[in-house]
């Protein structure tokens, strides 16, 4: 059986990261082993491609020019950052991956042309050693946006936390395209419950793939 490789994703505004937080504070109670990634980023290089990515010049760039940057910077991260780990038997939890890219990258900058390249790219990056699951945490795209722009705790409001709403039912449909594609594995969780909730459906999956 393959290390478990699990990504969690979702919208912004979804709780991706409290839940993600409450995964591994809950993991590291009960004594597992695992690390924590993140994309893009996760390695020295993949973190400065993120912040060309993140700058200015990056967010003016063409959906297939940022299909390139997030690509590139997965393959660094997954040559520096997991798979050393996945092959110490070390579970690997990805806040993002390339769910995040399909949604982002292809839906959200109406690149419809992309679609193909990106599992073609999705193929090359991976290999053979894809992540293993996918929990989604599901939250409507209406639902996801009040959330970050009524909350004031997020400090300075990103160019993808300040879109219109057409944006983000974009961005939803293209997380619902991944998930159902043949070759995903993909949990649809959903995030509209108190997060107690939300965490134990997710601790539930995450022990079954991990066979904690």
């Amino acid at each position: 059986m393959k290390t478990p490789f699990i990504v969690i994703d979702g919208l912004d505004g979804s709780g991706k990261t409290t839940q993600l937080k409450l995964l591994c504070e809950r993991a590291e109670r009960e004594g597992k082993k695992f690390i924590l990634t993140r994309e893009p980023g996760g390695a020295p290089l993949s973190e400065a491609l993120r912040e060309l990515f993140k700058s200015e010049l990056g967010l003016k760039a063409s959906a297939l020019t940022q299909l390139l940057m997030v690509t590139a910077s997965r393959r660094n991260c997954m040559e520096e950052a997991v798979w050393p780990f996945l092959a110490q038997g070390i579970t690997v939890f990805s806040d993002r991956c390339d769910s995040s890219t399909l949604a982002y990258q292809v839906y959200a900058k109406n690149a419809p042309e992309l679609e193909e390249e990106f599992w073609r790219l999705r193929k090359l990056v991976f290999g053979e050693y894809p992540p293993t699951t996918y929990i989604f945490l599901d939250v409507l795209p209406r639902v996801a946006r009040n959330r970050v722009v009524g909350d004031d705790t997020r400090g300075e409001i990103s160019h993808f936390d300040a879109a219109p709403l057409k944006f983000y039912e974009r961005v939803y449909e293209g997380f619902r395209a991944f998930e159902n594609h043949p070759t995903v594995k993909m949990y649809s969780v959903n995030g509209a419950r108190c997060r107690e909730e939300i965490q134990e459906d997710i601790y539930r999956i995450v022990k079954a793939e991990c066979g904690w």
